[in-house]
């Protein structure tokens, strides 16, 4: 729909989308936009989020992240040039926006549609991250989990085991908080939305990991509307230490 809205009415079209799908207009929208116009497009756009969205243009700008390295390419210098281009724009979400759909778009090939293919595992299972300047590495550890989710091999809860391990052993305080939080914010879709099952992924991390993976869960849930009334449940049965450490995360106080 997104494609055809842009063939049709140009930028103003996008307008017409909104967070429906995963803010899914707006991802097919922009990569059509950049696909036919190129980089010379991109600050309108980022402008056209923020117009319509305002504090919600982080799910607007992400489309812009898998736009721009649909555009550029799939290698790991289009990966880096990309990031960029994103960091130059103003109001963007470090994390989530234009940075977070370049590496989701790295891992996953979505605007290649029917030839999309997951990049493969190779022998660094941290890569790209680990050969990131520092500060593109926090957003990329925080996607990590999501495309070792579907290329680790075994069934949900074995995968959650693997990705706890490779969170906890990153030495940066910030990056490995990050790693769990990406892993919680992608257990929801993983269990289809079931809170309880969300938690025995989480339960299998260490105690920092088990707060920082429900108050990403917590995060996701927020964003499904037909699950949000549910985020604050996976914060309500710890201590009352680490239950205030959740809902703080996860942005529910």
């Amino acid at each position: 729909f997104g494609e055809v809205l842009y063939d049709k009415e140009g930028i103003s079209g996008i307008s017409v989308c909104d967070d429906s799908f995963a803010f899914g207009c707006y991802h097919s929208f922009l990569g059509n936009a950049l696909h036919k116009e190129g980089l010379k497009i991109v600050n309108d756009l980022n402008q056209k989020c923020i117009e319509n969205l305002r504090n919600q243009a982080l799910g607007c700008q992400h489309g812009i992240g898998h736009g721009i390295l649909a555009f550029l390419g799939y290698e790991y210098d289009s990966l880096v040039d990309t990031l960029h281009i994103c960091e130059k724009l103003p109001v963007s979400d470090p994390i989530g926006g234009c940075t977070g759909g370049a590496f989701m778009e790295y891992n996953f090939r979505t605007m290649l549609i029917e030839n999309a293919v997951v990049r493969s595992l190779d022998t660094d299972p941290y890569s790209p991250c680990s050969s990131l300047a520092q500060n593109f590495r926090f957003s990329c550890y925080y996607w990590q989990p999501q495309w070792w989710g579907n290329v680790f091999q075994g069934e949900y809860k074995e995968k959650y085991k693997k990705i706890g391990t490779l969170c906890e052993e990153l030495n940066d305080n910030k990056e490995r908080q990050q790693c769990f939080l990406g892993a919680g914010n992608n257990a929801g879709s993983f269990v289809n939305w079931n809170v309880d099952e969300v938690k025995k992924l989480c339960a299998q991390f260490s105690s920092e990991g088990e707060i920082l993976c429900r108050a990403g869960a917590a995060g996701s849930f927020i964003a499904e509307p037909s699950v949000r009334k549910e985020a604050r449940i996976l914060c309500e049965d710890f201590d009352f230490e680490k239950q205030q450490a959740c809902l703080q995360i996860s942005k529910l106080t």
